[in-house]
C-alpha cells in the first residue's frame, strides 16, 4: 500500500507541469536558430577568407617564376600576361564561391585581381598578387551591412 500512495503523489506532483517543456523550447527556438544561422554564416567567411588568401599565394607563386618579370624592357607586357594569368589562376581557385559564375573577369566586383612588380625587402624583384572578393550575404543579419569584401595579398621573389 505504501508504494501505491507513492506513485500517487508523483502524479499529482507532475500533473500541473506537463506542458511547460514545451512553452522553454517556443521561447528558446528564435534564438537557437538565430544562433544556428551566425555560426553557418561565420563559416562561409572563414571560408571565403582562407580561399582567397591561398588565391593570392597560388597566383603568385605562379606569377614569381615568370622570366620575364626580371627584365625591364619588357615590363610592361609582362605585367599584361601575368595580369591575365593571375585572373585565370584566382578564378580557378576560387571556383566553389556561391558567386562564382559571377567572375566575369577580374577588373571590378565580385572579383579583383591586381599584380605589382616590386623591389622585396632585400632589393630584389618581387611579384605582389593582391586579391579582392566580395561575399555576398546569406543570411540577412540586422545590425551587420550588406556586402563584405575580403581582400588578400602574397608577395614573392621573382626567380631569376
Amino acid at each position: 500500500m505504501p508504494l501505491q500512495l507513492l506513485n500517487r503523489s508523483e502524479k499529482n506532483k507532475n500533473r500541473g507541469r506537463k506542458g511547460n517543456s514545451i512553452i522553454e523550447v517556443t521561447f528558446m527556438a528564435p534564438w537557437i536558430l538565430f544562433l544556428m544561422m551566425g555560426v553557418f554564416d561565420f563559416g562561409f567567411w572563414a571560408y571565403a577568407g582562407i580561399s582567397t588568401a591561398n588565391a593570392a599565394r597560388v597566383a603568385a607563386l605562379h606569377i614569381s617564376s615568370d622570366p620575364l618579370l626580371t627584365d625591364t624592357t619588357q615590363h610592361a607586357n609582362a605585367l599584361t600576361v601575368a595580369q591575365t594569368t593571375a585572373c585565370d589562376l584566382v578564378k580557378q581557385e576560387l571556383r566553389y564561391m556561391l558567386n562564382a559564375s559571377g567572375f566575369s573577369g577580374c577588373t571590378a566586383a565580385p572579383l579583383t585581381v591586381n599584380v605589382t612588380r616590386q623591389a622585396g625587402p632585400d632589393g630584389s624583384p618581387s611579384a605582389r598578387v593582391t586579391v579582392a572578393y566580395q561575399l555576398i550575404p546569406l543570411f540577412m543579419i540586422p545590425g551587420l551591412g550588406g556586402q563584405w569584401s575580403v581582400t588578400r595579398a602574397a608577395e614573392m621573389r621573382v626567380a631569376e
